[in-house]
């Protein structure tokens, strides 16, 4: 009974050390992962701008369906041509409040996932690839007749100030857009 014991202990043991090894090599592949997943993700893209837009498309609308994918994209290039915009890209989708070391101030962006305090890191590949090839699309000019205008849209699910006196254009998937003057 004695040496029963000591063997549970000592089996015990062993399953602790391989539960320990198993972490690990679940850690490294994971790291592995996301290194060949944000290489992957990188070479789909021509250039900064493109990389801006599929970035804010992905993270602003991954969930949504195609034309909400799409209709976000719109938005941005149509704050794009407009003066009180920054006139790039990325200068809109990274629009917002920075504090002395040029870090966006949490919840004060011009785009949520921007100043969230999460990491833009991609994390479905297949997501990735569709914000790709919609921002494509919407370089090429594709865009959605009812919000032609639109420079402004929020989640359904919040109701910000500026959005009460404003027309409403559209709701398409989760987010309701919005001309502003």
């Amino acid at each position: 009974m004695k040496k029963m014991g000591m063997d549970l202990k000592k089996s015990s043991k062993y399953f602790c050390v391989f539960l320990l090894v198993l972490f690990f090599v679940f850690v490294i592949i994971n790291v592995v992962y996301a290194l060949i997943n944000k290489t992957y993700a990188a070479s789909m893209i021509n250039t900064t701008q493109e990389s801006c837009l599929a970035e804010a498309v992905y993270f602003e609308a991954r969930g949504e369906p195609l034309l909400g994918r799409i209709a976000v994209g719109v938005v941005i290039l149509n704050r794009v041509k407009e003066k009180q915009f920054p006139d790039t890209i990325c200068g809109v989708v990274h629009a917002g409040h920075y504090n002395d070391k040029n870090v966006p101030l949490r919840n004060r962006c011009a785009f949520s996932y921007w100043c969230d305090g999460k990491p833009e890191i991609v994390s479905d590949l297949t997501a990735w690839t569709d914000a790709v090839l919609l921002t494509r699309l919407i370089l090429h000019g594709i865009t959605i007749r009812s919000i032609l205008s639109a420079n402004h849209y929020h989640n359904i699910f919040v109701n910000p100030k500026w959005s009460r006196n404003v027309k409403e254009l559209a709701i398409i998937g989760n987010h309701k857009f919005y001309r502003l003057k």
